[in-house]
């Protein structure tokens, strides 16, 4: 298993819009609308890929200034979870972006992976707030001085 940038309209990104789709999406009664995908050619966008090319972790990122990188979309196939690929993922995009010159990381986290994004340094701000009819809360993490 490795992590790559991926490039947009890509095989491999739209593989990450499947899996992305089936992860975050549809237990949710949703589906990834055009609104999820809008501008994504200006994105970041990285994935894990097993030994056979297939794409089974990925994240978007925005950067609305040089300095700030904003995480959405975070996804790792249900067939592996809890075996890291998350962590790792996340550490190889903070080296990518640090690299790139971004400072901060925030995004709007899901309560149920803010104990995830604690673990690795992240910090809420604010309080609790419904997105897409589930609980969120903005995190960040200064990646870079």
């Amino acid at each position: 298993m490795k992590c790559i940038p991926i490039a947009y309209q890509s095989t491999q990104y739209q593989a990450c819009l499947k899996l992305r789709d089936r992860i975050l999406r549809q237990p949710l009664g949703l589906s990834l609308s055009e609104q999820d995908v809008a501008h994504e050619d200006q994105q970041k966008h990285f994935a894990v890929i097993n030994d056979d090319e297939q794409v089974i972790a990925c994240v978007v990122f925005k950067t609305p200034n040089p300095q700030l990188a904003t995480l959405r979309q975070f996804a790792v196939d249900d067939h592996y979870q809890g075996q890291n690929l998350g962590r790792l993922l996340l550490e190889f995009c903070e080296a990518e972006l640090k690299q790139q010159g971004i400072e901060i990381i925030d995004m709007a986290a899901r309560k149920v992976a803010v104990g995830f994004y604690e673990k690795l340094g992240y910090q809420t701000d604010g309080e609790y707030y419904t997105a897409v009819g589930i609980p969120h809360i903005k995190m960040w993490k200064r990646i870079a001085i």
